[in-house]
């Protein structure tokens, strides 16, 4: 899977920012992905900056301090969404375009990434990101949801404070009022906690009162956090349920439990914490890779050497036992 943050897409813009064309005198955003690359392009142009819909407007609004011209006065609109893949709204796109932009305009229509298939549907894009894709900015409400599994405390609700986890009464109202912090619009193919099974009902509530859809909930099933935390459960439970069930994504909140899923199950995982993406390719892998390559190097170059010095042993030992004159050599 290939994932981009918007660190990512901020240093692509900036890294082709020069192959923009200079006399691009407007920045034209499609809501609602497109209007992230779009600001930060206006912003490192210096340019006007709009979203597409305000070309139904006769004049164009700004509550800043740069002023913005009729819409006919602009000569060269730089039409950007985030990404391209079928195609669709992009068509959509040059559609509205055609049909509310002065006809004399010069019009250039880009995505920051694309698929190679999709080169074509475009007239300037930033980067080749093939599928399957995620991004920052849409992977909490991707359609993926419903076929990944999601954790409760750091991902779909804030977690509870140390005085909160005291796996009684105070605990069992944190529960009933978890602050919500992020609820997929798609329904989640199985929600995988380390709370304990003896918390479902209150945990199911909780998840109906605040409309989380969802097709599985895996709970712990051990008598009590004592026996949680001495066992260490947490994420090899997680990574358990993962591994068996055959979802594609896990969205996990604790950076070091989000790398032993990884680690464990050889698939990807989201820390939502961390706003890390782990997957084969995650540099953290190629790291371990490199690191395991280079101690295997090392080794093979150790048993070299002593075959080289094992060689010399008996060299000289074949030579003093036949009286050969070493300096012959």
């Amino acid at each position: 899977m290939n994932y981009r943050s918007i660190a990512d897409l901020n240093n692509i813009i900036r890294k082709r920012l020069s192959d923009i064309p200079r006399d691009v005198d407007i920045i034209i955003g499609i809501p609602r992905s497109g209007l992230l690359p779009a600001t930060i392009i206006a912003l490192l142009l210096n340019k006007p900056l709009i979203t597409i819909n305000e070309l139904t407007n006769d004049q164009i609004d700004t509550f800043s301090t740069r002023s913005l011209n009729y819409s006919y006065q602009y000569r060269k609109a730089f039409i950007i969404d985030d990404s391209c893949y079928s195609g669709t709204s992009m068509k959509r796109a040059r559609e509205f375009i055609k049909e509310h932009l002065n006809s004399e305009m010069e019009t250039i229509f880009a995505a920051v990434y694309v698929t190679k298939e999709a080169t074509s549907l475009v007239d300037f894009y930033f980067e080749i990101c093939e599928q399957p894709r995620f991004f920052e900015w849409n992977i909490m409400n991707h359609v993926a949801a419903m076929s990944s599994c999601y954790d409760m405390d750091g991902v779909l609700n804030l977690d509870p404070t140390d005085e909160e986890n005291d796996d009684g009464p105070l605990y069992e109202n944190f529960i009933k009022n978890a602050v919500p912090l992020f609820i997929p619009k798609y329904e989640i193919g199985a929600i995988v906690t380390s709370r304990l099974e003896k918390y479902r009902e209150l945990t199911e509530e909780w998840l109906h009162k605040h409309g989380v859809k969802y097709k599985y909930l895996f709970m712990l099933d051990v008598p009590d956090k004592e026996t949680r935390m001495r066992m260490g459960l947490h994420a090899p439970f997680k990574a358990l349920v993962y591994d068996q069930i055959g979802a594609a994504l896990f969205f996990e909140s604790d950076d070091s439990q989000a790398r032993y899923i990884n680690e464990s199950t050889n698939k990807p995982v989201y820390c939502t914490g961390s706003n890390r993406f782990y997957d084969r390719n995650d540099s953290f892998d190629r790291y371990k890779r490199i690191k395991a390559e280079c101690k295997k190097a090392e080794e093979d170059a150790y048993n070299a050497l002593s075959i080289m010095y094992d060689f010399h042993d008996k060299a000289d030992q074949i030579l003093t036992y036949t009286g050969i004159d070493k300096a012959v050599f």
